[in-house]
């Protein structure tokens, strides 16, 4: 089966300044929850469940979702609550992040449906926040700081602003674990 978080969150709710930090956001909770440490923890627990994990960033969502065996299903839905709303957010790792990031936003420039994709939004909706560039741009990824992100994910990993998706082939005590988690 497949668990879906989705979050009302992306580029449309960032400022100038902070242009980004949704996707920086996304990428933070692989890097240790507070029932999983370390990155290499998540993916040995990955591994033991054979999931297929991942996470994305758009303008006006952002989504984690675990693909598990119907049987794992329970364990997957812990682990995907704990990345969602227990991600460490540690200094270190925001900062070593940021040059992933900073990479992953140099390889958009070589890439012509990148390019594409931002010249659109930036001609049909100039001036509004659907605009926004998903990844930001290299000033502002440069500037987000770990204050910023701990409070931009408090803001918005809440509760009132998420919604599960359960997909596939699941058990039926999917629900009660969905009540409890």
């Amino acid at each position: 089966c497949i668990l879906l978080i989705l979050l009302g969150t992306g580029s449309v709710f960032e400022t100038k300044e902070l242009s980004g930090i949704s996707h920086y956001l996304e990428h933070m909770p692989f890097k240790g929850t507070k029932n999983y440490k370390k990155t290499k923890d998540l993916a040995y627990k990955f591994d033991s469940l054979g999931t297929e994990t991942n996470a994305f960033t758009d303008r006006e969502v952002t989504g984690y979702y675990i693909k598990i065996s119907k049987t794992f299903s329970t364990e997957g839905l812990k682990i995907l609550k704990d990345l969602v709303i227990n991600p460490l957010l540690r200094k270190n790792d925001i900062e070593q992040e940021r040059n992933v990031i900073l990479e992953e936003y140099r390889k958009g420039l070589d890439d012509s449906e990148h390019i594409l994709d931002e010249l659109l939004h930036n001609t049909l909706f100039k001036g509004h926040q659907l605009s926004n560039s998903v990844i930001g741009t290299e000033k502002s990824i440069k500037n987000i700081q770990a204050k910023n992100i701990r409070k931009y994910h408090k803001e918005h990993y809440v509760l009132s602003n998420m919604s599960l998706v359960v997909i596939g082939n699941y058990p039926n005590k999917i629900h009660d674990d969905i009540k409890q988690y």
